[in-house]
């Protein structure tokens, strides 16, 4: 598998949305992708839980000389985020800040007429924003996104990307009410190492995407609309992962007795339960298992993922406590009966031989968890 866990920003966006799947069909909900890279991530996202799209404008401020390299961004409403430590570092005036400042100003203007055609950003007042991005490096584009979105007044912001530095996760989760992230390498060089295919995103295909995406304004589309806006535009693979996902849950919850409306709780099990298992094998077996579990499901299992880090000896109690740690909820029958329910919803998306290795890998007391 190596390091390049996504093929492409599609696949990446699939991933991400397992571990957003508490927000699926929630009304009060729109998923916002920073041009042009993020935009594919946050339509796989926003249709994955059946959510409406919009992009929301950030422009990196490029180093002159060295664009590829942030000392800050600007965002809608002319607002800016520096990096102190970069313009200090190399000296960078105020004079050439505001000069590149406003040439990116000038960009955020023809980006918001290309994408927009002439419509106005969508009321975010009182609603879940979900800040989507192909990934963080030095973290500006999304500070300034941040700032900017909370100028206009939503309940929440969450920030959702494939991947990025752990030490930038770290401090952006301290600016907003949630951050998710599949996966933070160690040592972090560049986005475009998590990817197979990290071709740049054209005008092109952000405005075919936004055109396709769920309006940001009335009520969500039903699931027959969707699926028509899918098939027209290739992402019809997302009915198939969709259902096989809400499959999982489903069986976790009937097993339960809880009510759909605790899906939160059943997501949480799914996720915990598949983290202690992940980090007690091999990078091999769990690149193995991972490999056949369905998209969205997929993308809870490989969230914190460190490869260099495993396989983590736990006996059996200690993997039922490691699975306690992430699920903080109060059941019957405790964490033995959780692993087993959640395994056995697994099970149906696994091979017999897959399985038979997963368990042969385990040490004999931990069997008893697997069906």
């Amino acid at each position: 598998m190596g390091d390049r866990l996504f093929q492409d920003r599609r696949a990446a966006g699939r991933a991400l949305a397992g571990l957003l799947c508490h927000y699926r069909d929630r009304t009060d909900v729109i998923v916002l992708g920073l041009p042009r890279g993020g935009v594919p991530v946050a339509h796989e996202v926003a249709q994955a839980i059946g959510a409406p799209m919009d992009v929301f404008l950030v422009r990196k401020l490029g180093v002159p000389g060295r664009e590829e390299l942030a000392m800050g961004a600007v965002a809608f409403g002319h607002v800016v985020v520096l990096n102190d430590d970069i313009l200090r570092a190399l000296g960078v005036s105020g004079r050439v800040v505001s000069e590149v400042a406003e040439r990116e100003r000038a960009e955020l203007r023809r980006r918001d007429q290309l994408y927009r055609d002439g419509r106005p950003i969508p009321d975010l007042t009182g609603r879940t924003v979900i800040l989507v991005d192909d990934g963080l490096a030095t973290g500006a584009s999304m500070r300034a996104a941040i700032h900017a979105a909370r100028q206009l007044g939503p309940a929440r912001v969450v920030v959702a990307v494939p991947t990025g530095p752990a030490s930038v996760c770290e401090e952006l989760a301290h600016r907003v009410d949630e951050l998710r992230c599949v996966r933070t390498p160690s040592p972090f060089f560049a986005v475009g190492e998590s990817y197979q295919n990290f071709e740049q995103v054209s005008d092109e295909e952000v405005r075919a995407l936004v055109r396709a995406a769920t309006p940001s304004r009335g009520p969500v589309r039903a699931t027959s609309e969707r699926s028509k806006v899918m098939a027209e535009t290739g992402y019809s693979s997302f009915n198939t992962t969709v259902d096989k996902t809400n499959h999982v849950l489903r069986e976790i919850e009937h097993d339960y007795g809880w009510p759909k409306e605790r899906r939160n709780q059943s997501c949480a099990a799914l996720r915990a339960t598949l983290h202690a298992l992940r980090d007690r094998l091999s990078v091999q077996e769990a690149a193995q298992l991972g490999a056949q579990l369905p998209m969205l499901v997929r993308g809870m299992y490989y969230e914190g993922w460190e490869p260099s880090r495993v396989p983590v000896k736990m006996s059996r109690q200690e993997f039922l406590n490691r699975i306690q740690e992430e699920f903080r909820f109060d059941i019957d029958g405790g964490m033995d009966q959780l692993a087993y329910r959640v395994m056995a919803a697994l099970r149906q998306h696994i091979t017999d031989g897959e399985w038979a290795d997963v368990k042969s890998a385990l040490p004999n007391d931990l069997e008893a968890v697997l069906p």
